[in-house]
């Protein structure tokens, strides 16, 4: 089976990673399609992947697709709201389309904490999420924009939008096989550090898109300074230096960070020999959840005004359910290091993994659902 690994926004390392790119290609040819053009996302990013193919119309998509031999599978991380604009193309072509996502848990927790549906942060965004949270008014609304249009497939552990796909396959959360992976890996840095998992909270291409050019944003400036503030304060109360686990599509100088590590692609890593984790709302939590880290969570007020306000209530909504600590960036207080060991273990259970499958990798159940694709279509 043929296996289209396609994105809409600029293929980068982290997507091979995430949509399982190497351990497909064992078995089965794969192509990489980059869709930003089409979709007016192609971007200037650091560490593209350089050997995919780039496709920027519809009709290019068309053509592409009639040239694959079948059978053939579509895997994708491409955001549900994102698939209306490809999806009759695809159709035509009779090639069913799998999502693999991170992003389910992401708006299911945003989605559960009030803050989301307090009006003074948006009277828009909060009507949608209080229309996402009513079931038949969620659906109904889907239709109506939607209509036919799903994923045939969605392979994540939890199906938190039911209407969104035909087939739910039960699978660990995304970042589990590059936990598993970082558990054996030596460590980046010698001794003991503390650990900023970035977010792009500033420097993200999304912010600078033209269509968000009126959207509040928090400033850039003020809030790189808040954060070496609070670094700082943890140098000094915890003697842990502080290490930035750069986003992908993050762009910093030496400087920006009073001249600590900034490091990209290698977060996992970091992550598993780190003594303490510090975040806003980032997928890669789940590591260091995992990884039973201690973890503080940060926002600040101006962040709830924003657009970035998904990233500090969600951060707010991770402390509550793993019983964490999380800071007001404007005023931080002390706090201790630790771990509620039974908090991570009902997360984990709740949200990471299939406990039917806790022995097998993400990989390897992506592999025996490509397998049984095959078997039922010959049967």
């Amino acid at each position: 089976m043929n296996i289209i690994i396609m994105t809409c926004i600029p293929m980068i390392q982290q997507h091979l990673t995430d949509l399982y790119v190497e351990s497909i290609a064992k078995s089965h040819p794969v192509l990489l399609w980059d869709l930003s053009g089409l979709y007016n996302r192609d971007e200037q990013v650091s560490h593209r992947v350089e050997n995919c193919q780039k496709i920027k119309s519809l009709e290019e998509l068309d053509q592409e697709l009639s040239r694959v031999t079948k059978p053939a599978l579509i895997i994708t991380n491409i955001m549900f709201y994102s698939l209306k604009r490809i999806y009759a193309t695809v159709k035509r072509h009779g090639i069913p389309i799998a999502n693999i996502t991170k992003e389910g848990l992401a708006y299911h927790l945003f989605e559960s904490n009030w803050r989301s549906l307090d009006v003074r942060y948006g009277f828009m965004d909060a009507a949608k999420t209080m229309a996402r949270k009513i079931g038949p008014v969620r659906r109904t609304i889907n239709w109506v924009v939607n209509g036919p249009v799903k994923y045939d497939y969605l392979l994540a552990n939890g199906n938190f939008y039911p209407e969104y796909t035909r087939h739910f396959v039960k699978i660990h959360h995304v970042k589990y096989d590059e936990y598993l992976q970082s558990r054996s890996l030596p460590p980046i840095i010698e001794g003991t550090y503390a650990l900023f998992l970035d977010t792009a909270a500033t420097t993200h291409p999304f912010y600078g898109l033209k269509r968000h050019a009126s959207k509040r944003k928090v400033d850039a400036q003020g809030y790189i300074d808040r954060l070496n503030r609070f670094f700082d304060q943890i140098e000094k109360e915890h003697n842990l230096p502080v290490i930035i686990a750069a986003h992908p599509k993050a762009e910093y100088d030496e400087a920006t960070f009073n001249g600590r590590p900034i490091i990209k692609y290698k977060t996992g890593q970091l992550i598993e020999h780190s003594s303490l984790v510090l975040s806003h709302y980032s997928t890669s939590v789940i590591n260091a959840v995992l990884a039973e880290k201690p973890l503080v969570f940060l926002w600040y007020p101006e962040m709830l005004y924003s657009m970035q306000k998904y990233m500090a209530i969600g951060a707010i909504e991770y402390a509550k359910r793993l019983k964490a600590a999380h800071v007001n960036l404007d005023h931080p207080e002390s706090f201790e290091i630790h771990v509620n060991a039974k908090a991570y273990r009902d997360f984990i259970e709740t949200f990471l993994i299939n406990k039917k499958t806790r022995d097998q990798s993400n990989s390897e159940l992506l592999l025996q659902f490509i397998d049984q694709l095959e078997v039922n279509r010959d049967t």
